[in-house]
């Protein structure tokens, strides 16, 4: 009978270890492939980054929030509209950098087949130049160390949700482990400007409270 209850306590204090050695490796495989999309996919070319990045930018520039004004359309256009806490993190993030050049270098294409699959050609939503390539500066520059505040907020969501079922589920941690499964959908969508990463991370930490 004790050495049973032996067994069990040992394995009870075992159980947590061996969970956390592949929830490491989760982690750790979720920030590389992140970083991996980040760094393959050219800039702008994820949904609405284009947008984001000048919200972040004129932020940035003026610390102002936005003023939404239907007669004229700004460069960030309905993404002025949306919570401002991602925006204030990226413009701390890259005031420094030298953006002066954004609205000569950035161009988008006219010609764009935007939703339309069926279409041949044309997929790119702006030109792409040389310029965006590495060693990255000015609007290249900001554009990837956002990406890289996307991938941060990205992998404390994958930490707060499995912590999170760890509280729900305290005697299978096995459960929480398979809760934070890195689907390719939340790799790519982590991987660019967004800021529902932020209200991702908001949304498990308030229900790790409750």
């Amino acid at each position: 009978m004790q050495a049973r209850d032996a067994r069990h306590v040992g394995m009870a204090r075992s159980g947590p270890r061996q969970v956390k050695r592949p929830f490491w490796c989760i982690l750790g495989c979720f920030i590389f492939l992140s970083m991996l999309y980040s760094v393959v996919n050219p800039i702008f070319e994820s949904p609405d980054e284009l947008q984001h990045f000048h919200y972040v930018r004129h932020i940035a520039r003026t610390w102002t929030l936005a003023v939404q004004d239907p007669a004229q359309v700004a460069p960030y256009r309905q993404e002025g509209s949306q919570p401002p806490l991602y925006y204030l993190l990226g413009a701390a993030l890259i005031a420094w950098v030298d953006t002066d050049d954004a609205e000569r270098s950035i161009r988008e294409n006219p010609h764009v087949n935007l939703g339309v699959p069926q279409a041949f050609g044309n997929k790119n939503m702006v030109v792409h130049t040389q310029a965006e390539g590495f060693p990255y500066r000015g609007v290249s520059l900001a554009v990837h160390l956002l990406r890289l505040l996307s991938i941060g907020l990205g992998a404390m969501t994958v930490c707060a949700t499995y912590a999170l079922g760890r509280e729900v589920f305290p005697d299978k941690p096995s459960v929480a482990l398979l809760r934070r499964r890195s689907t390719p959908s939340c790799r790519s969508s982590c991987s660019y400007l967004r800021r529902s990463t932020t209200m991702s991370l908001w949304q498990r930490q308030v229900h790790g409270q409750r």
